[in-house]
């Protein structure tokens, strides 16, 4: 399966350690015989290493200016030879700019030749985005021009912040991929989608079932050992976690809280932890590869990850740690948002609370802490659920029977 199978994959961002789910769904294919061809439209400072030749890669670095300047005549050269393919695309786009900026709007015109070219000579039969915004915009437009199909990954964020021309990705695409029955069900109340209902297929972000060992904490240790994975933003919610350790700390509670991450809202928490008086038992970990964060996943007793957001900043989908998290028999603690619910039933294989409620999250940290028995319970269901739903090997297999079809 697969092995006639090229597809040209359109991504913003690669191999992003924030996006470790779209480097994973490339193995993934290449292992079932598909090959897939990256655009990589702007370079990316925190990258994940590749091996020697993994992917054909072509970096674009599509919005530095002298970039988008140099393409302009290319651009214009094919406007002038195909006036009635290039000019329907122009009234696409130019509604856009005061939406999506000069820049990301001029890109995805004037690197359209370039793209199509690239597409011409590796000879695709597919063309993919991930997110639904800029990177699926430029999907789209490619596909008018070489009359290939393309399809793109709804994962959330650009249909609730500055959704643009959803509707027309969804018409044109030969099939869309939600992560989450969440993000399905607000993509067709929210942009009028019913006529394209079936055309939406959901398909989960998985985890590689060879790449994690179970965890090998049971019973009751000296010390709760908790952990957390994430992007360090305040809207991850790890604020409140720290709330609750220090509610913790006063009844007594030993533990290790180890946060295996980086990002801006990090002198933030440092300060938050000295404020509280949790600094003896908090451990940033910062950034850490793959291997460590496995590492650390096998060696705890709970994950927690309490995201929230406003109305106006729902973005989290899934997160693919608490799949993780999951597949190393590990209980998760998590919020009511988004597609979360999704993956962690409460009661029956973690537990959820409310956004920003640190309180519970005490009590339920506490109350996992007195019960081993039930950590091994909740987290031995999930890895089930992990295996069954969550599966890479199979979601991708679906996928590529949606690419071939």
């Amino acid at each position: 399966m697969g092995l006639d199978l090229k597809i040209l994959y359109i991504l913003e961002y690669f191999p992003a350690r924030s996006e470790t789910f779209i480097l994973n769904e490339l193995r993934a294919l290449k292992k079932l015989g598909a090959e897939p061809v990256i655009i990589q439209l702007s370079p990316y400072k925190d990258q994940i290493p590749l091996k020697r030749n993994e992917f054909k890669i072509y970096s674009l670095h599509s919005l530095k200016l002298l970039k988008i300047v140099k393409e302009i005549p290319n651009f214009l050269a094919s406007l002038i030879s195909k006036p009635n393919l290039y000019l329907p695309l122009i009234l696409t786009v130019l509604p856009l700019y005061p939406k999506i900026g000069f820049r990301k709007a001029t890109r995805a015109l004037v690197f359209l030749p370039k793209i199509s070219l690239i597409a011409k000579k590796e000879s695709v039969n597919h063309i993919h985005a991930h997110f639904e915004g800029n990177p699926t915009l430029i999907a789209m437009l490619t596909s008018r021009i070489t009359v290939l199909p393309y399809s793109f990954t709804v994962h959330g964020k650009s249909l609730f912040i500055n959704p643009f021309l959803i509707k027309e990705k969804v018409q044109g695409a030969k099939f869309v991929v939600s992560i989450s029955e969440f993000n399905k069900k607000y993509m067709v109340k929210k942009f009028n989608l019913k006529e394209f209902e079936e055309k939406i297929k959901i398909i989960h972000c998985g985890v590689s079932i060879q790449q994690l060992r179970k965890s090998g904490a049971e019973g009751q240790g000296k010390f709760l050992r908790i952990l957390t994975v994430s992007r360090l933003a305040e809207k991850k919610g790890i604020d409140d976690i720290l709330h609750s350790l220090r509610i913790l700390n006063d009844l007594g509670v030993k533990y290790q809280y180890k946060i295996i991450g980086g990002g801006s809202y990090q002198q933030s928490l440092i300060k938050l932890v000295n404020k509280l008086g949790v600094y003896e038992n908090v451990v940033f970990l910062g950034p850490t590869s793959t291997e460590t964060v496995f590492e650390e996943l096998s060696a705890a007793d709970i994950f927690i990850l309490t995201p929230k957001s406003k109305k106006t900043e729902i973005e989290e989908g899934i997160p693919v740690v608490m799949m993780e998290a999951g597949l190393a028999g590990l209980p998760v603690i998590s919020s009511r948002l988004s597609g979360i619910p999704e993956l962690i039933d409460h009661e029956q294989n973690g537990l959820l609370i409310n956004q920003g409620d640190y309180k519970n999250l005490a009590n339920l940290i506490l109350r996992l802490w007195k019960k081993p028995g039930e950590r091994k319970r909740l987290g031995n269901n999930l890895r089930r659920k992990v295996l069954n739903e969550f599966n890479l090997q199979k979601n991708v297999k679906v996928l590529l029977k949606n690419y071939a079809a």
